[in-house]
C-alpha cells in the first residue's frame, strides 16, 4: 500500500501553505494546487490548474484520497460555487474526502454579503452531494482583521460599527485542519476560533496601539464586510492560537498578507 496523497487547493496562501506543513509526515504524500506556479518554499509535490475548468479538476484529484479546499475569493463568490461543484463531480468518481473551509456565525451575516451567503449555499450543496466530507467552520484570522481596519483608518481615527470577533491565529486554524484530513468524514465538525471574544473597540484600541497613533470610535453602523461583521454571532468550539495582541507584537498592522484566490474569511 503506498502513500495517502493530500491535496491542497489555494496552498500558495497563508492558510493552504501552513496545512501543508501540518500534513507532513511518514507515509503521507503532500500536493499543493494553484493556477499559480508553487512558491519557493514549498515542501511537496505541485499542481497546476484552475479549479473552474471541470476536466482539469478531474484530472488533477483522480488519485488523491483527501482534499483540504483552502482556495476562496470574496471577490468573486460565485466562482467559488462552480469550484466546488467541480470537486465534487470529481469526488463522486474518485470517492475523496473533501474538506471544506467555511465561516463560524454568519447566518445572519449572510444577508449583508454575498460571499458570506455563498458560504452556506456551498455548505448544503456539499450536505446534500453525498460525498465522504467534512465542513469546517473558522472564525476571522487575525492578518484579514488588520487589513480590514487599515482601510478604515483616516486622518488620525479608525471608525469602527459595532461588532463582536473571535480572531485567530492562522496557523492555529491550519493544524486544525490538516487534524481533520487525517480522520475520516465528519461532516459538520465543531467550530474553530481563536482563544479571545473581542468588541469593536478591544479589537481597534489593540490595533491602534500597534500603530501608535490613531484613536477609535465605535459606530452603530458599517459598510461592506464590516457591516457583515456586525452581524457575526459568537460560536463555541475548538480554541487555541494566539491571541490578536500577541499577533499584533509581531506583525505590521495594514498589511495585506493575502492574494488572489486565496482562503479569505
Amino acid at each position: 500500500m503506498g502513500s495517502r496523497k493530500f491535496l491542497i487547493t489555494g496552498a500558495n496562501g497563508p492558510l493552504g501553505s501552513r496545512v501543508a506543513v501540518h500534513l507532513q509526515g511518514p507515509e503521507r504524500t503532500v500536493i499543493g494546487l494553484s493556477r499559480k506556479s508553487a512558491p519557493a518554499r514549498f515542501s511537496g509535490e505541485w499542481r497546476t490548474a484552475d479549479l473552474l475548468d471541470a476536466d482539469a479538476v478531474k484530472a488533477c484529484f483522480a488519485d488523491v484520497q483527501v482534499v483540504v479546499h483552502c482556495a476562496s475569493s470574496v471577490q468573486n463568490p460565485h466562482e467559488d460555487v462552480q469550484a466546488l461543484k467541480n470537486l465534487i463531480t470529481a469526488s463522486k468518481e474518485s470517492g475523496f474526502h473533501l474538506v471544506y473551509v467555511s465561516i463560524c456565525g454568519i447566518e445572519q451575516a449572510a444577508a449583508a454579503l454575498e460571499y458570506y451567503a455563498m458560504k452556506l449555499r456551498n455548505e448544503e450543496t456539499l450536505r446534500a452531494s453525498g460525498i465522504p466530507h467534512t465542513i469546517v467552520r473558522i472564525s476571522q484570522f487575525h492578518p484579514f482583521i488588520s487589513m480590514l481596519l487599515s482601510y478604515q483608518a483616516k486622518d488620525g481615527q479608525l471608525e469602527l460599527p459595532r461588532m463582536t470577533l473571535q480572531p485567530i491565529d492562522t496557523d492555529f486554524a491550519a493544524q486544525q485542519l490538516a487534524s481533520f484530513a487525517l480522520l475520516p468524514p465528519e461532516g459538520r465538525s465543531y467550530n474553530v476560533h481563536g482563544p479571545e471574544t473581542l468588541n469593536a473597540e478591544q479589537l481597534g484600541t489593540a490595533w491602534c496601539k500597534a500603530r501608535k497613533a490613531l484613536a477609535v470610535t465605535v459606530t452603530e453602523h458599517g459598510t461592506g464586510l464590516l457591516q457583515a461583521f456586525a452581524s457575526l454571532t459568537p460560536v463555541q468550539g475548538q480554541t487555541g492560537g494566539i491571541t490578536w495582541s500577541e499577533w499584533l507584537l509581531h506583525n505590521q498592522p495594514g498589511d495585506n498578507p493575502f492574494g488572489e484566490k486565496q482562503a479569505e474569511n
